[in-house]
């Protein structure tokens, strides 16, 4: 892993490829669905979004410690960032094996913590994405309702277009939000580089 680094990229992680068979339900269901969050804000294919062995350098990470979680989620944040700020990362298989004593991980508390700094790190670094994702279901339940006014009798006609128009508005402003976030992003972004 560390040749790898020699050879120009910025963070190596350990992808484990026989990671199912050790893991329980939720934290399989929790995985999957990280992953798939992260792959969508990367816009790229993610092999293992939370490998806690990875190699990278002290200098370039340290830039990014004020917004990584300092525990359980160090190694989402930083998979997150470095792949959002354009840095390369290399994938290297290696075997897992099931964990010796007893693990610290509290699967609850830690999903919550996890969903917790995923969303500060889109935030800070593709806001777009996260404003994007809202204004997508906003924009379904307005859809969602017209079908309601529609197929049945739960709402009249009037309802469901208002209804309908409403969440539209909503999810519109919505977006327009993560467009201002990234124009920010970006500004903040240049006159760093100035400096």
């Amino acid at each position: 892993m560390v040749k790898k680094l020699e050879e120009g990229y910025d963070l190596v992680i350990g992808k484990r490829n026989n990671l199912d068979t050790f893991d329980p339900l939720l934290k399989k269901i929790s995985r999957i669905w990280f992953k798939l969050i992260a792959e969508f804000v990367a816009g790229e294919k993610i092999l293992d979004v939370n490998s806690g062995l990875r190699a990278f350098r002290k200098s370039e990470i340290s830039k990014y410690f004020v917004n990584t979680s300092s525990g359980f989620s160090f190694s989402l944040s930083t998979t997150l960032i470095y792949i959002l700020e354009g840095l390369s990362v290399h994938y290297h298989s290696i075997e897992y094996r099931p964990r010796i004593g007893k693990s610290k991980v509290k699967y609850l508390r830690d999903i919550l913590r996890s969903a917790q700094i995923l969303t500060e790190t889109i935030a800070l670094y593709n806001p777009i994405k996260i404003f994007m994702l809202l204004a997508i279901k906003i924009s379904s339940l307005g859809f969602l309702l017209l079908l309601i006014a529609t197929f049945t009798k739960l709402l009249n006609a009037s309802q469901g277009i208002l209804g309908f128009a409403i969440l539209q508005g909503i999810s519109i402003f919505t977006f327009s939000l993560g467009l201002l976030g990234l124009l920010l992003k970006k500004r903040i972004f240049y006159e760093r580089r100035d400096i």
